[in-house]
């Protein structure tokens, strides 16, 4: 009986640590497109922290900033650099490592945004243009 029990638990452990260094490979593959946000991204990385607490193990907290800020793509390499000179990554929490790239986020969106309504306006006042000078 307890040979069998021995056996069953040996291969729960083998499954269990296969899909942990599964888990592992996502997350060393894992990289942010240029078209995705913070939220869908940082959304990821917390579903494989996720699975791996489901499996009873845990990544370093600093494992997963580290791995945020590396993938992000080139929009945030001006942000990425002030936060590692500034704050100190290893007791960072992911959400503060988040939180500050949305923010960053945020930033460029409303500057993009004012940027679009700048050229409307100028497009709308090159037509009034051509129509009293045409």
């Amino acid at each position: 009986m307890w040979e069998a029990i021995r056996v069953r638990y040996l291969g729960v452990d083998r499954v269990q640590k296969a899909r942990l260094q599964t888990l592992r490979s996502e997350l060393v593959m894992l990289n942010m497109k240029e078209n995705k946000t913070i939220n869908d991204f940082s959304g990821n990385i917390s579903g494989i922290m996720a699975n791996f607490k489901s499996l009873d193990s845990s990544l370093q907290e600093e494992v997963v900033v580290r791995k945020l800020l590396n993938s992000a793509p080139k929009k945030y390499l001006p942000i990425i650099p002030s936060i590692e000179q500034y704050s100190d990554i290893e007791p960072m929490s992911f959400e503060e490592a988040v939180g500050r790239l949305k923010e960053y986020e945020e930033r460029l969106k409303s500057h993009d945004e004012r940027d679009e309504e700048q050229g409307q306006l100028l497009l709308t006042n090159g037509e009034n243009d051509d129509r009293q000078y045409g």
